[in-house]
């Protein structure tokens, strides 16, 4: 995916309001146009910005919503037409888990495109005019000084997800914040040994994203063994801080 966007965001939901048969008819149009921007992307082109701004109209207007009902669930059915349409990507992109995930994503934007608190397509185009903006003055600035920035979308994304999240508009600030990548921590032993931990238990139990179960004597032993290391150094590092802090305290602990 692209880290710019070269189009401004035009208001392509349909808005008209009229009685139920008026709403189907704008349900039906919703469907075609996500069909579009799933061919664009097939074809290479950035359609999931494009497909952010275009739900959270369609929720804000009424159209969709996030909620699952006895009717259905929106989201997973536009994403559905989405994928449909984007048919020369590989099936294996669009497992079962992936596609969970991307629907949960996109349902972020529905469900912020519900909030009556805020003006929620204003606030999706403010973040477009921040990111455009830090777009430019990346390409102004040495290399050493520019802003690592998230790709459009994703961006998108985690703006729905803090709004959602407030009564209240996020500022311009909060939003520069969320456009930008953070830099990776850095990892230590405990870092490295709790992931180990949770993929060996996560085999021996069945309970991972893969379904994958493997209570072999051998699996069992290495996760065990890991498990009591991990113990080990978490209480190493615990007694670490607590010596320190003594010792800003003038205390030396046997």
């Amino acid at each position: 995916m692209s880290n710019t966007e070269n189009t401004t965001v035009e208001n392509t939901a349909p808005t008209a309001d009229g009685s139920d048969g008026t709403n189907d008819t704008r349900r039906n149009e919703a469907i075609k146009q996500i069909k579009s921007f799933g061919r664009d992307a097939a074809s290479g082109k950035d359609s999931l910005p494009k497909l952010a701004h275009y739900v959270t109209r369609l929720a804000a207007d009424g159209v969709i919503t996030a909620k699952k009902g006895k009717d259905g669930d929106d989201t997973a059915e536009l994403y559905g037409h989405y994928v449909t349409a984007e048919s020369n990507k590989a099936m294996h992109e669009h497992s079962a888990g992936g596609s969970k995930a991307n629907i949960s994503k996109l349902r972020q934007l529905v469900a912020l495109g519900e909030m009556t608190t805020i003006d929620p397509v204003e606030l999706l185009q403010s973040a477009f005019d921040i990111r455009a903006k830090l777009v430019a003055a990346n390409a102004e600035a040495d290399k050493d000084e520019q802003i690592k920035l998230k790709s459009a979308y994703p961006f998108y994304v985690d703006v729905a997800r803090a709004q959602i999240k407030s009564d209240t508009l996020l500022t311009d600030d909060e939003i520069m914040d969320l456009a930008s990548k953070s830099e990776p921590k850095e990892k230590d032993a405990e870092a490295i040994l709790k992931q180990i931990d949770k993929l060996l238990q996560g085999l021996v139990s069945g309970e991972n994203s893969h379904g994958v179960k493997d209570d072999s004597e051998s699996v069992e032993t290495a996760a065990q063994c890991i498990a009591e290391r991990l113990a080990e150094v978490v209480k190493d590092k615990a007694v670490a801080t607590l010596r320190a802090n003594a010792a800003k305290l003038g205390v030396t602990l046997a």
